[in-house]
């Protein structure tokens, strides 16, 4: 079993900008609800709920790519990563793991 050192950056590269994108998603839904509070309330809280969701797993992608750093945990790592990947519908944390899985198998 070995490390995946690209399938790792590429996880947590998507990790990040998956951050970005929750705390965006959750800032626009804070905007939206300070501007027009009685008429999209519904729409802002859907906003919110989805930044968090995000949130929660672009931070478990990150942790899906720390672990393909070590050949122990590579393909847990890397299937994490990918399942987080897919239900954040995020590209390069779905290629992260795949690679993480793909460096496993060596």
């Amino acid at each position: 079993m070995a490390e995946s050192v690209p399938g790792s950056i590429v996880a947590l590269i998507g990790g990040i900008l998956g951050i970005i994108g929750a705390v965006m998603l959750i800032a626009g839904g804070g905007i939206i609800k300070l501007i027009i509070p009685a008429r999209l309330g519904a729409i802002a809280t859907i906003y919110l709920i989805l930044g968090i969701v995000y949130l929660i797993f672009s931070v478990l992608t990150i942790i899906g790519a720390v672990w393909m750093k070590k050949a122990e945990t590579c393909r847990k790592g890397g299937i994490v990563a990918l399942v987080f990947g897919i239900l954040s519908l995020n590209i390069l944390a779905i290629v992260g793991g795949a690679l993480g899985i793909a460096a496993s198998r060596k």
